[in-house]
């Protein structure tokens, strides 16, 4: 399924576009007996089922284990290929339960259950038709989602783990944060984002804990996607978006409540990971979960969400670690 068209997904069904609706029907009288057209039609619309064939942003690991399988019909429980794609999409099985899961649950105040994502990058002003607007200076606008389950200067990843933080900070109650995200290592997944969380926690007015919980590559789509299919339909009927505070009014039209970033919300985060024998630290790529919580400036991560128990281990400098726990107490 593409990104931004599944509007209607998971309960829209999809069969191959190769398949007409005519031969469907002809099957179907052929084996029940006559019914009129109009009447299959009615029904199979009722059914929520499309001929549509979405295409954009497929699995690539998909892709290459469809081609492989055309290429070699006799692969055996032995083939690397095939092993390798079949741990994969049990990662994106397990991931994609876990977020449904946490969808289906009903949490307290206490809890922040959100799907984390952002939005490709917008131009403004926004002017179709407009040729002098394609050759000037414009503004470039992000978007980053955060949209409940159930119910600025650059993407690098210092001013992603502000733009957390300011979140954060405006749901001040809540003690306990869980994000979805996608496996992105320049945005989602650094020391940089990992200092800055457990900064946070250690401070006096930060939450209990934060959780990240990474979605397999290729197979992501989340409830802020479906979000921002809606800005993007709502950018078309708007049509032209002029300065930042039209773009704001687009945004906030689908009913999401917008958060301003300000110039003093962004903070020069930096990396504190150490290099030094005492860490213990993950490979980033393997982690499927992290966490971070008050008190303890070590990670705590699970290479499969489904692991009972969380690996754990120091992963700061002694002096960045100890300036979190100082900051802390004082």
């Amino acid at each position: 399924m593409s990104h931004y068209r599944r509007e209607h997904a998971p309960w829209r069904k999809y069969l191959p576009p190769k398949l007409k609706v005519t031969d469907m029907y002809k099957d179907f009288r052929a084996k029940n007996g006559e019914i009129s057209y109009q009447t299959y039609r009615r029904v199979l619309s009722s059914m929520n089922i499309s001929f549509v064939k979405l295409g954009e942003e497929e699995c690539e690991d998909c892709m290459l284990y469809n081609n492989h399988q055309h290429a070699d019909s006799n692969a055996t429980d032995d083939c690397t290929d095939c092993v390798k794609w079949r741990e994969h999409i049990e990662r994106a099985r397990v991931s994609r339960k876990h977020y449904q899961d946490d969808g289906a649950l009903i949490h307290d105040d206490n809890t922040a259950v959100m799907s984390v994502d952002m939005q490709k990058v917008l131009m403004l002003p926004r002017l179709p038709g407009v040729k002098t607007c394609v050759f000037t200076r414009r503004l470039v606008a992000f978007h980053e989602t955060f949209a409940p389950r159930g119910s600025t200067s650059g993407r690098n990843a210092e001013d992603l783990a502000s733009v957390f933080i300011k979140v954060m900070q405006h749901l001040r109650d809540v003690r306990q944060f869980v994000f979805y995200v996608d496996n992105c290592g320049a945005q989602n997944k650094n020391w940089t984002l990992f200092t800055a969380f457990t900064a946070v926690v250690n401070s006096d007015s930060g939450p209990d804990s934060v959780i990240l919980r990474y979605l397999e590559k290729g197979h992501t789509f989340m409830s802020a996607d479906s979000y921002h299919a809606k800005v993007e339909s709502s950018l078309r009927k708007t049509k032209n978006v002029y300065d930042y505070n039209d773009f704001v009014t687009v945004v906030e039209r689908p009913g999401a409540k917008l958060i301003n970033m300000e110039f003093n919300d962004f903070v020069l985060w930096k990396s504190g990971v150490s290099t030094a024998k005492f860490t213990k630290k993950p490979t980033l790529s393997d982690v499927h979960e992290v966490m971070f919580h008050k008190g303890s400036t070590k990670m705590f991560w699970k290479l499969n969400m489904d692991d009972n128990l969380y690996e754990e281990g120091e992963f700061l400098k002694k002096k960045t670690a100890q300036m979190h726990i100082t900051t802390s107490v004082l």
